[in-house]
């Protein structure tokens, strides 16, 4: 199932590989969702769905509660509002704060917005404004069909504007826990190392891995996605998770505009 959403570092591409890997269990918590690749393309009975971005969950709980309004008005965005004029029109409208009450509005101008501006990247400035550029594209693809495929698990889904040591400590017996926070970054490669406008560094990294290990004392089952990062790998590996390598596309250098084959890493521990 392919996500309605453009999202940087969506694990689309290699969902088959991740999927295959992934540890059988009750429910599915997804600590750093994004565009929700994983968490729809997994089976699991019921799934806890978290993310520190409050616009993206909110759009998620309400395309759960108003899918044919939100797929109406979003419909009628795509339609009304063409090229950069029009965009620059609906990223005022989002930024302006009095839209209380207009919740399925607000939603369906955060998919217009994502689905016209540049690379699907969604940023906020100092002040708490989205100034994402517009993206230039000649068509833009409105994604029914994606979303039709969403609606079919949001029943199954608890989605919150949850930090990972909020949502990790929700994880015990019969829970798989998936975690695919901001990369390890390499000498070698431009990587998100963001996450809601906080850098993350070792130290972030540490600390996913001891709420992960603690949520693997109460019964839970790790896994987590990240760069191929020799201090990672050693790192993970000595807390006993099992390193599977998995080849993806990704470019090399910031100023690269082409794309070259990588390596990531799925860290295991049942």
């Amino acid at each position: 199932m392919k996500p309605f959403l453009s999202w940087a570092g969506n694990k689309y591409s290699v969902i088959g590989q991740i999927s295959a890997l992934m540890p059988k269990g009750e429910r599915f918590i997804d600590v750093f969702c994004g565009s929700g690749a994983v968490f729809m393309n997994v089976k699991f009975d019921k799934y806890l769905v978290a993310d520190m971005n409050e616009d993206l969950i909110f759009l998620f709980q309400e395309v759960k509660r108003n899918p044919v309004a939100f797929t109406s008005i979003s419909r009628a965005l795509f339609d009304n509002f063409k090229g950069q004029d029009g965009y620059h029109k609906v990223r005022k409208m989002f930024n302006q704060k009095d839209q209380s009450g207009i919740t399925t509005i607000k939603a369906a101008q955060m998919l217009y917005l994502n689905k016209h501006c540049y690379n699907g990247l969604f940023r906020r400035n100092l002040k708490g404004l989205l100034n994402s550029p517009y993206g230039h594209r000649e068509k833009v693809y409105f994604p029914e069909k994606e979303m039709m495929g969403f609606h079919t698990i949001a029943p199954l889904c608890e989605f919150y504007c949850w930090g990972y040591e909020s949502t990790l400590a929700q994880a015990g017996m019969g829970d798989v826990v998936y975690c695919d926070p901001p990369y390890a970054k390499k000498p070698d490669a431009a990587m998100f190392t963001q996450y809601s406008g906080a850098a993350w560094g070792m130290t972030e990294q540490l600390k996913l891995l001891e709420r992960c290990m603690q949520a693997h004392e109460r019964g839970a089952k790790i896994v987590i996605s990240n760069s191929d990062s020799e201090e990672i790998i050693s790192l993970y590996r000595s807390a006993g998770f099992l390193i599977h390598m998995i080849p993806t596309r990704r470019k090399i250098a910031a100023a690269s505009s082409s794309r070259a084959k990588v390596m990531d890493i799925l860290a295991i521990k049942e």
